[in-house]
């Protein structure tokens, strides 16, 4: 998943129709796929990172924010009544990552997501598609591990 902005040029090289521009991360110590230290541009494969949601991780060389490719990603869903969040609903989402609100996965996608990378290619060489067409976001409920 790549959280917004990303630069998708008109054309991608990854050979792939489905996933069309190919996606290279940097390998950060440790030896994990990341994006720190930024590269020269900000480019990374065929996409460029650009200023989006301020976040954790804006470190100077970064646009915001700073880490903004993942496999998987954590929310809070609010479940008290006696909050009520900017989305006005009890079982809004927040995500403590980015400071923002969420009514359902739809809003999520729509707000915050760019794009998808290939899940049958691991990072940090990889393909990536741009949002669109039915929404790609499953909400997993812990611990009984059911998908909303």
């Amino acid at each position: 998943m790549l959280i917004k902005n990303w630069n998708f040029p008109s054309q991608g090289t990854s050979g792939n129709p489905n996933y069309p521009w190919a996606f290279t991360m940097v390998v950060e110590s440790g030896g994990f796929p990341g994006m720190y230290p930024p590269p020269a541009g900000n480019i990374y494969g065929n996409l460029t990172s650009e200023a989006g949601l301020a976040g954790q991780g804006n470190n100077a060389g970064f646009t915001s924010p700073g880490e903004k490719a993942f496999t998987c990603h954590y929310f809070i869903q609010l479940t008290d009544s006696s909050v009520v969040p900017p989305e006005g609903a009890v079982n809004s989402y927040f995500d403590p990552s980015y400071g923002a609100w969420y009514s359902n996965q739809a809003a999520f996608e729509s707000k915050s997501v760019a794009g998808y990378t290939n899940p049958a290619i691991q990072p940090p060489g990889t393909q990536a598609r741009k949002v669109g067409g039915a929404v790609n976001i499953c909400f997993w409920v812990f611990p009984s591990g059911t998908c909303m």
